[in-house]
């Protein structure tokens, strides 16, 4: 099951290959696909080419099956059959093929064709058995000689229109559902899945995972299997299908076979990642096919360092990537992981990973492709666990940590978040929920209170998952592109009065020890981009000892660097942000607030200023709330010094300073243009990141001094002035 490629697509994007891997299995958006055995009529695009069998011919024999056996056979998707061994195809053209294309010689005492019924069996309603299948051998690409009857039977085996991977001939799209050819094997799982006995918690929750099950129906004397169709509902849909695992055979398989998977996996990501791309459909918003591949014809060419790539094509839509996307997949992706990483029940092989991107805002994740589910015997699935673990950070690689990552780089939390698009689920203690609970209430008439709501994360309520509670609120990152986050905690006491005597001693140590106990405030941490790279990053966890009460504002104007200068709008910004929040500080007196932070987020269209952390909030009795506003004042006068710290020089003069000096009389020459005493130091200076250049005249004589700042011969005048604009 996948994403699908048409006839058409294939040509216009890159030509048919000899002897490639035929395409797995997927979905459609539009209408039914034909049977592979009827004919198809032509695409609105126009009329697709029809490609003929060549026949090779001799003066004394116009076909010889003895000679044409030799030559390496394609399978066709006649010639698989799901429930019997696979039969060789006659090499030479069928009388019925040849009477319907008169392009087709007919052979020499051909008789009437017959019609030709088959009896198949119904998979039965039990757990499925791990009996060896007859294999067909599938060829692999590098070992087969091209030659022009293989390209032209290549030509013909396309996969259906909504497929990514898989078999070509395999499916038929009948409106919200699937016909899917395939082996007994996955026939027996389905029914096995499905079963009104099936009584095991996590293969009920697997259901939610794998394609709903309709049974099973018969076309053109096959079985299918009838399934539910991923696409439906999903405008012009961009699709994905990942290959699961290292192992992509079974102990069924032949050694033959093993070798040439194994051969396969080398030069694909299965080998350095535990998973490939086995096809992709990408399409833009009015539904044009803008790339389709499938199997051999790209993943051989994608490797660890260009694979988010890939991914990023399924999720960019006019230049721009889908973040809401992004982050639907990787949250679906980790609820599949999750139930891997708890079930031992059953082993897959050669399964998928399926992504479906609509323009309706609709995202999808699904696990598929069950021929070779065997089972576990209690020993968990590390194959396709190592394959869906780098799967997601590939995503999060293309996502940047904008948001789970953000947060554990920043904070240091981790399994306490859940991101779901522009909301963020967090596990709390009843006290937070209630706080927020009573300032969102909507009769709420403590004019404090509700001034407050304009510095907190927006709330939505209360979810209840796996027996944690977690409040549902804004998520500050959403749709923030690239940004630089702080966490600063607020306060010199960081513990709580419910804190036992010793975990209030063991803050109260760990306090001295950084700026909680100078500033009243620290950095509990920071992620600063250059750009799109990181440029700086760490969290509590991995200690903040650097940072004292001389360098802290450094580490604030951090946010504001834009490449090797800093951007007074941001710090005035962030400067102005703080000093509201203390002042909504000074002037409420009913709560006390203990590890509460500030949250800072800059990114380039956005600034925001939020107050986070609310666990342990107590009723102050009238008092105002010292702890804090110490907290905040001090981070204030932070703001403040780092923007002194970072004004730019100033250019004072447009030409040189004219001077007499004394020979060996020392001299301090101004450097950041702040002097009313141009070009001497009076010390304006203080604060800034200049100081002043002094310096000994040679001999006594005039000197002409820099006066544009500029120079590279301070203090003495170079010409600079007449080369900078003004």
């Amino acid at each position: 099951m996948g994403c699908g490629i048409s006839k058409k697509a294939l040509k216009d994007v890159s030509p048919a290959k000899p002897h490639q891997e035929e395409v797995k299995l997927s979905h459609n958006t539009g209408s039914s696909n034909t049977p592979a055995n009827k004919k198809t009529e032509p695409s609105a695009a126009g009329p697709q080419n029809k490609t003929t069998p060549s026949v090779t011919s001799s003066k004394s024999n116009p076909i010889s099956p003895q000679v044409k056996a030799q030559e390496p056979q394609q399978k066709s998707a006649k010639e698989e059959k799901p429930l019997e061994p696979a039969k060789k195809a006659d090499p030479s053209p069928s009388p019925q093929k040849a009477r319907e294309n008169p392009k087709v010689p007919l052979p020499e005492n051909s008789p009437e064709p017959q019609k030709k019924t088959q009896e198949i069996p119904k998979p039965e309603s039990k757990e499925p058995h791990n009996e060896p299948e007859k294999q067909i051998k599938e060829p692999e690409l590098a070992a087969q000689p091209v030659s022009k009857h293989s390209k032209n039977k290549e030509e013909n085996k396309l996969p259906a229109e909504g497929q990514a991977g898989g078999h070509a001939g395999t499916l038929i799209f009948e409106g919200n559902k699937l016909l899917k050819k395939a082996k007994k094997g996955e026939f027996d799982f389905f029914e096995w899945l499905y079963s009104a006995s099936q009584n095991d918690p996590l293969m009920i929750e697997m259901r939610k995972y794998a394609p709903q099950y309709y049974g099973a129906e018969e076309r053109n004397g096959e079985r299918y299997i009838s399934m539910e169709n991923l696409l439906t509902d999903y405008l012009n849909p961009s699709i994905m299908d990942c290959k699961l695992g290292r192992i992509t055979w079974t102990p069924h398989h032949t050694e033959e076979t093993k070798k040439n998977q194994e051969a396969k996996n080398k030069g694909t990501t299965t080998g350095s990642l535990g998973f490939r791309i086995s096809g992709v459909v990408v399409k833009d918003e009015e539904g044009k096919k803008v790339e389709s591949w499938a199997k051999n014809e790209g993943f051989f060419g994608i490797n660890e360092n260009n694979i988010h790539e890939q991914f990023a094509k399924i999720v960019t839509s006019k230049g721009e990537v889908n973040k809401d996307a992004i982050e639907a997949f990787i949250e679906g992706t980790k609820r599949i992981l999750d139930w891997f990483q708890r079930q031992k029940v059953k082993h897959f092989v050669a399964s998928s990973v399926f992504y479906v991107c609509g323009k309706n805002k609709k995202y999808q994740v699904r696990y598929i492709d069950f021929a070779h589910a065997m089972d576990a015997n209690g020993v968990e699935d590390a194959n396709v666990i190592e394959g869906l673990q780098n799967v997601i950070k590939i995503w999060e690689r293309l996502r940047g940590p904008a948001a789970q990552e953000a947060t554990d780089i920043v904070a240091g939390h981790k399994d306490r978040f859940i991101f779901r698009g522009d909301k963020l689920l967090k596990a709390t203690s009843k006290n937070e929920i209630d706080f927020y609970k009573e300032v969102y209430n909507e009769n709420c008439h403590d004019q404090q209170l509700i001034e407050l709501r304009k510095f907190l994360p927006k709330f939505y309520g209360v979810e209840a998952i796996s027996n944690k509670n977690y409040i549902v609120i804004e998520n500050l990152l959403f749709q923030c592109h690239n940004p630089s986050i702080l966490d600063c905690k607020i306060g010199k006491i960081t513990w709580a009065p419910t804190h036992s005597i010793e975990k209030q001693r063991r803050k109260q140590n760990k306090a001295v020890t950084s700026t909680s106990g100078t500033l009243s405030w620290k950095i509990s941490g920071i992620l600063v981009r250059n750009g799109e790279a990181i440029a700086e990053a760490w969290n509590k966890d991995q200690g903040y000892s650097h940072v004292n009460q001389d360098n802290a504002f450094e580490q604030l104007a951090k946010l504001a660097r834009k490449e090797d200068s800093y951007c007074k709008e941001i710090l005035n910004s962030l400067l102005s942000e703080t000093q509201s929040l203390r002042d909504w500080f000074k002037a409420q007196h009913s709560k006390l607030f203990f590890t509460s932070s500030v949250l800072y987020v800059v990114s380039p269209h956005k600034i925001q200023v939020k107050l986070i952390d609310f666990e342990y909030i107590f009723n102050s009795s009238g008092k105002p709330d010292n702890n804090c506003i110490k907290g905040l004042t001090n981070l204030a006068e932070s703001w403040n010094r780092a923007i002194l710290f970072h004004q730019p020089r100033l250019r004072p003069c447009r030409s040189p300073y004219e001077v007499n000096l004394e020979q060996s009389r020392p001299y301090y020459y101004c450097d950041c243009g702040r002097s009313k005493k141009q070009p001497f130091c009076d010390g304006s200076h203080q604060g800034t990141q200049f100081l002043p250049v002094g310096f000994m005249a040679a001999e006594t004589k005039t000197y002409y001094l820099c006066g544009c700042k500029h120079t590279k011969n301070k203090p003495f005048c170079d010409g600079t002035h007449n080369t900078i604009e003004w």
